[in-house]
């Protein structure tokens, strides 16, 4: 699944399809996906390692954007931060700032060479730089290589006046077809007069609505003319630069073609630049690659895999499948996300929204499974390392801008002893929800709200139909649940939806895949308690891959549960209030 190129440019209207644009983010729209089957596959490998503290880089106290990092050879975390302006930030094994390095673009790539020195990209740029920070080269990235940054975005202005030329072509074409079938419609009512149908009035009423709703498209969304916010989003796309890594006396570059990927290689002087590898796809703009031996190896994520290349772009094999009964396979939308080598040769990957780390050989055959970071979901970059001498693993946690550290499980048992305890307090409070809750009657369940305005259009989802549903009321629908199912022995949740009704059903359909009237069947998650402070209880929401779907927030009072169910997307979902419900009476053999 891939997020619409045009979502990047403030479309985010959504004509039947699966995918909604959200920033850099892409994530199913069909609940379906959040279903724990009755016996999920098991593990022959055991995790070696937990997460503990991560590393929250700061400058003069305060965090700031984290955009990638890599680790030097004797455990040392280089990590480009921006703050006030752009650094390098080099951070001790013992997680202590030791050096500051201020760069002038952000670096969204690092690599360490074999002498030590670091190797940054972002911005259209590329540099060397030695460890106390001299910039000892520097040249524009090999595909911008022969034209100044004018030229480029004078390009970039042709290309997306052609889009948008012929994206308001396919609009007129849909506006020409609407405008045949009312005419049809408003014939037929002329004729049939007052025995003109219900449906057809329905149906003529929905197709004027959907008229205008694409005329507001057409008129707000795609002029031919390009805003300064669009045409500095286009040039960061153009110019970003998403991974960089060094083999031999070969450096391979990625880029954004705005499309997709490239794969570009110079040599030490940053020059003799040669397109190795064209027409990469990255789910929601991620993409990611290591070098090594003379070898490519990239993290194909919308392929399920990670592809293995010669340093000249041809195809020698790959490994991986989407996820199923194996634990070899990848989860979620789009992974694996990240992927690097390690010194024996084995291949580590990094599932973003799961948080996995996996350990595969050259064959492709899983070895082993180092452990989980807690990154919440969507798809998002997960800057991998290992420090081979201490054991240690590192994981990007961009929504937080931070760096999880995973330690082996003996050591993070010390570490962790405060935080284990915290965790089994609040696994014995799961334990008293035990059974089924019912939403309070009488509180307010999602509703439909006056249609925004066209200009509000960025935030709003369309229908087939013309009908429309805003970005809020998609959050709130999404934990519209009626009754919620506590089994202590499982440690599973099953949340039921409240029954939709009016025109909100069929928006429901269109976005959750439920039936025609707006019932959705029931989704199951498995519960993991994190903290119990101050009477409420802190636990994620996992499905069956892993992924965590929610935070969850819940307070017992009595024989009232007060719950809060919160995501990357909708932070701030107002509580929902249970009361304890009888448990249901089968109707099999006679119960």
């Amino acid at each position: 699944m891939r997020c619409n190129w045009l979502a990047g440019y403030g479309v985010v209207a959504m004509l039947a399809i699966g995918c909604i644009g959200l920033g850099s983010n892409c994530y199913a729209t069909d609940d379906s996906s959040a279903t724990v089957v009755d016996t999920p596959p098991k593990s022959e490998f055991d995790a070696t390692h937990t997460e503990v503290n991560p590393l929250v880089p700061k400058h003069n106290g305060a965090a700031g954007q984290l955009h990638t990092f890599k680790l030097t050879p004797d455990g040392h975390i280089v990590a480009g931060v921006t703050f006030d302006r752009n650094y390098l930030q080099v951070y001790s094994p013992n997680l202590e700032l030791v050096r500051e390095i201020p760069i002038d673009f952000p670096a969204t790539a690092i690599s360490i060479e074999p002498s030590g020195t670091y190797l940054i990209g972002g911005g259209g740029q590329i540099a060397r730089l030695s460890t106390s920070g001299e910039v000892l080269k520097s040249s524009p990235a090999p595909h911008m290589a022969g034209q100044s940054a004018e030229e480029a975005k004078e390009k970039m202005i042709v290309e997306y006046k052609k889009q948008m030329e012929q994206t308001r072509e396919i609009y007129n074409q849909q506006i020409e077809q609407i405008q045949k079938q009312i005419d049809k419609l408003t014939k037929k009512q002329e004729e049939k007069g007052d025995d003109f149908s219900k449906r057809d009035q329905s149906r003529l009423d929905s197709l004027k609505e959907q008229l205008t709703q694409y005329q507001s498209i057409v008129e707000q969304q795609f002029s031919v003319e390009i805003d300064a916010e669009t045409l500095k989003y286009m040039l960061e796309s153009q110019t970003r630069i998403p991974s960089l890594a060094t083999s031999g006396e070969d450096v391979f570059v990625a880029v954004s073609t705005g499309r997709g990927y490239e794969i570009w290689r110079v040599d030490t002087n940053f020059e003799n630049a040669t397109k190795v590898i064209e027409d990469l796809s990255g789910c929601c703009g991620q993409f990611d690659f290591y070098a090594a031996n003379g070898h490519l190896f990239l993290a194909e994520n919308t392929k399920f895999q990670v592809g293995i290349y010669d340093r000249d772009g041809k195809h020698l094999n790959g490994f991986g499948e989407r996820a199923g009964s194996s634990e070899a396979g990848f989860g979620s939308c789009c992974n694996p996300m990240n992927v690097v080598c390690t010194s024996s040769g084995e291949i580590l990957t990094a599932e973003s929204s799961i948080g996995k780390i996996k350990r595969f050989n050259q064959a492709g055959e899983l070895v082993g499974v180092v452990g989980k970071a807690r990154i919440g979901g969507g798809c998002k970059h997960v800057a991998l390392g290992l420090d081979e001498s201490r054991n240690r693993y590192y994981v990007q946690y961009q929504d937080k801008n931070s760096i999880c550290v995973l330690i082996p499980n003996a050591e993070a048992e010390v570490v962790m002893a405060e935080s284990n305890k915290n965790r089994q307090a609040a696994a014995a409070e799961v334990v008293k929800l035990a059974g089924r809750w019912e939403r309070v009657k009488g509180e307010a369940k999602v509703e439909k709200t006056e249609k925004p305005a066209a200009s509000e259009l960025g935030g709003v989802i369309v229908g087939n139909d013309g009908e429309t549903f805003s970005m809020e009321e998609y959050m709130a629908a999404r934990t519209d649940f009626q009754f919620l199912t506590f089994d202590a022995a499982t440690k599973k949740l099953q949340c039921e939806f409240a029954a939709a009704n009016g025109q909100q059903a069929g928006v429901i359909n269109l976005l959750f895949g439920g039936g025609e009237s707006g019932e959705r069947a029931p989704v199951n998650y498995l519960t993991v308690p994190q903290s119990f402070v101050d009477g409420k209880i802190q636990m994620d929401l996992e499905d069956e891959s892993g992924l965590i779907a929610f935070e969850m927030q819940a307070k017992l009072e009595g024989e009232t549960l007060i719950v809060t169910f919160v995501d990357p997307y909708s932070p701030n979902l107002k509580p929902l209030t249970f009361k304890r419900a009888a448990e249901p009476t089968s109707t099999k053999s006679g119960e």
